[in-house]
């Protein structure tokens, strides 16, 4: 049996799996009038390729529409799309609504007439265009994940075209908790962004069921003062994992099931401290967390986070810092430490001149005595900037890692 000798000779199994693989290397959906990239490139390579393209409608049930767009071309494209996804194949789209034209309205109105086959919706452009999908209201029986990254000034009504979806489990907002409707007794999943604490707090009252959420507040916010001990808690009694980038939001809640936190400060000037709202919580809450990451600039606060009576639990910490937190971990291998089934530590910090990366690992050695299962420490600029200042890097970032078997 002789071995092919040019793609030609590739089985049609094969050359799927070429295209499977082509599609997910990409990061973005690809726009529907983009014939350079796939999968419309594939339709023009040659016949036996757009057959191939035509007959897998996995290639096709994935794309973004501008809605925003004059050509009337735009309409033939995205049948052509509907046609090749199947007729019962869930679809993924993002809509892109800066503006939303006449031809964008018949798009728009197209895609509704398939709203029983969303799955996964993105909405991306200017939040005063919502109300165009009003008509998909009660028509949403597969939609499981919706994401309005939208701003501009908010829908003069509420809009509740996703307020019925059966199925709706993951939700990411912007600037709207307060003017949409979504059935949020059901949501698993959260993410929002908005300006101030107690928007958050006022979506998270709805929350009844929520498993994992994710809420920011934006660094120019004001800062909330915490409420008095009569202010009744919100309980999230299925809530296993936060992050957050205001501990304030914690004064607010009561998360009795919570076992992995992540909370940072929105920079490291912040004035904000993060243990004391954290100890709060976790002893009105009675939890039992397992998973801690904590990005702080209090050399203070490290030093207390070792001794914190509620953590004796916890397995995994994850520390950014501005400098290398040597008195944490000094406290923590002292008789005052209370982290003992600690198992594995991570730590992000900036390298500092009094303390080269050699006396660093050595400083952890000592003191840990090799009783963690993991440990993982990068020293430089890259620890701790990376995605805030992408553009200021240090070459002498440093990193190694410890396991149980290997350095």
């Amino acid at each position: 049996m002789s071995l092919p000798t040019c793609i030609e000779d590739l089985p049609p199994e094969v050359i799927s799996q070429v295209f499977v693989h082509l599609l997910n290397g990409s990061e973005h959906l690809p726009f529907i009038q983009t014939f350079v990239h796939a999968p419309w490139l594939l339709m023009h390579v040659c016949s036996r390729w757009r057959y191939i393209a035509g007959s897998l409608p996995f290639l096709w049930n994935s794309f973004t529409v501008n809605l925003g767009t004059t050509a009337l071309s735009r309409g033939e494209v995205l049948d052509a799309y509907i046609g090749y996804s199947g007729t019962t194949k869930p679809l993924t789209i993002q809509f892109v609504m800066n503006r939303v034209s006449p031809v964008g309205d018949c798009l728009l109105r197209r895609l509704m007439r398939e709203s029983r086959r969303w799955k996964n919706i993105t909405v991306v452009g200017k939040s005063r265009f919502l109300p165009h999908f009003q008509l998909v209201r009660g028509n949403l029986p597969n939609l499981e994940l919706l994401r309005l990254n939208v701003g501009g000034k908010p829908p003069s009504m509420r809009c509740d075209a996703f307020e019925i979806a059966p199925v709706l489990s993951e939700v990411y907002l912007q600037d709207l908790a307060h003017h949409i409707v979504l059935p949020w007794a059901q949501l698993k999943r959260f993410f929002a962004e908005e300006d101030e604490v107690e928007q958050h707090v006022s979506a998270l009252n709805r929350l009844e069921d929520v498993q994992t959420c994710t809420l920011r507040v934006r660094p120019c916010a004001v800062p909330s003062p915490p409420p008095d001990d009569s202010f009744p808690r919100i309980i999230l009694p299925h809530l296993t994992s936060m992050t957050v980038n205001d501990p304030n939001v914690l004064h607010f809640l009561n998360l009795p099931s919570l076992v992995d936190i992540t909370i940072s400060q929105s920079s490291f000037d912040s004035e904000s401290r993060i243990l004391s709202p954290l100890k709060q919580l976790l002893r009105r809450s009675e939890c039992h967390l397992e998973r801690l990451s904590v990005r702080s600039s209090s050399q203070e606060e490290w030093e207390s986070l070792a001794t914190i009576s509620q953590l004796s639990g916890l397995r995994e910490l994850d520390i950014t810092s501005r400098a290398f937190p040597s008195m944490f971990l000094e406290v923590l291998s002292s008789d005052k430490g209370v982290l003992s089934p600690l198992e594995s530590i991570k730590i992000r910090a900036v390298y500092l001149h009094e303390l080269n990366p050699r006396h660093a690992r050595e400083f952890v050695d000592k003191r840990m005595e090799g009783a963690l299962r993991m440990m993982e420490i990068v020293l430089g600029y890259d620890a701790v900037l990376e995605g805030e200042w992408p553009w200021w890097r240090q070459e002498n970032t440093l990193r190694w890692r410890r396991d149980a078997t290997s350095y």
